[in-house]
């Protein structure tokens, strides 16, 4: 590349950060909600507990401002489920390399997949993984938020964050959303089906349950409740 593209090139990354920076700290702030999302203990057939681990990041270390931790199970079954929440303009992102591969889990297979949630016109993207620890396998399905709109990894909820705040948009809360589904006995398959079903109950839940922002979809109550669809933001 010749040094005067070169050097547009960089002052034109460098005033798109710096306008990035401006734009972040611009944004008013905004008090945390006591409970951003309402995540029923009963899902269809699956039984849930809050759960507290010690070894868990404690929030202030990770940058989260909200989480919530619980154990759902069916029979045998089990999914350990975790959802996060950054109000507006908190740019860290916290992924399953966070606290899942620390503890000595390995990946062996990986993917982005579409799992049909009931009542959406669109399947919910997510990353399905298969993963093991000293012989103990099970199924990894997580997914991220930005707003109410979802996306299978954090890179690609980045990006478009990015681009919002180069268009001069107000940032939006951040959801991420990890289960990990355990059965004694099943197979890489089964493991992915079970966390994926899961992911199904759950997703019409993670629906930001207030107004941050006029675009951001208020969630029905129980009486009332219809989904928006994803995308809708």
């Amino acid at each position: 590349m010749k040094s005067p593209a070169r050097a547009l090139l960089l002052i034109a990354v460098l005033g798109a950060a710096c306008l990035a920076k401006t734009q972040v700290r611009a944004v008013p702030e905004v008090g945390v909600p006591g409970e951003p999302l309402r995540i029923p203990l009963k899902l269809g057939a699956w039984e849930g507990r809050d759960v507290h681990l010690e070894d868990e990041p404690k929030q202030a270390e990770i940058g989260i401002d909200w989480r919530s931790l619980r154990e759902y199970r069916r029979g045998s079954a089990s999914v350990q489920l975790l959802v996060e929440y950054n109000r507006p303009g908190n740019a860290l992102e916290h992924t399953p390399d966070h606290c899942v591969r620390g503890r000595g889990w390995l990946w062996t297979s990986s993917e982005d997949a579409a799992v049909r949630v009931p009542g959406w016109r669109e399947p919910l993207p997510v990353t399905a993984t298969v993963m093991e620890n000293e012989g103990a396998k099970a199924g990894l399905v997580y997914w991220y938020q930005l707003g109410n709109r979802p996306f299978a990894n954090h890179v690609k909820r980045k990006l478009v964050a990015i681009g919002r705040v180069l268009l001069l948009r107000a940032p939006d809360p951040k959801v991420g959303v990890r289960l990990i589904a355990s059965k004694p006995g099943a197979s890489d398959a089964a493991l992915i089906a079970l966390a994926k079903e899961f992911a199904g109950l759950v997703a019409p839940h993670c629906r930001l349950a207030y107004h941050h922002r006029g675009d951001v979809v208020q969630h029905p109550g129980p009486s009332t409740q219809q989904t928006s669809q994803p995308g809708a933001v």
